[in-house]
């Protein structure tokens, strides 16, 4: 057998040697990655829906996005009417942006200004 040999799922893996079965791996990986694309957020992009939609759009797991929904940052882009939320891409951008400047500017009072003497 070679490594440019295809196998089909009868194969057994006792015929095959440690390359051959790390190529057969290699080339199914291949074949699934190409398959699924994720979803890109473009500036143009309406609504997307639910939170699956906004940990699509954000690059983020299902919980992360739940606890940005949750967090009120972005309460102006969603649209929820009983289970359903509908969320606009662009504002929701937006506003998570805006977000970030102002907790970058934000000064935490009981933080520190001074080094403590010794």
């Amino acid at each position: 057998m070679n490594g440019q040999q295809t196998y089909n799922r009868d194969t057994f893996i006792v015929q095959m040697t440690l390359g051959e079965l790390l190529d057969a791996i290699d080339a199914h990986l291949a074949g699934a990655f190409q398959r699924v694309e994720p979803q890109a957020a473009s500036e143009g992009e309406g609504y997307v829906y639910g939170i699956i939609g906004l940990a699509n759009v954000l690059g983020c797991s299902r919980n992360t996005a739940q606890r940005i929904k949750s967090s009120g940052v972005i309460d102006k882009a969603i649209t929820q009417i009983g289970r359903v939320i509908a969320i606009d891409v662009k504002k929701a951008m937006q506003l998570i942006q805006e977000s970030d400047e102002q907790r970058k500017t934000f000064k935490n009072p009981r933080r520190r200004t001074t080094k403590k003497s010794k």
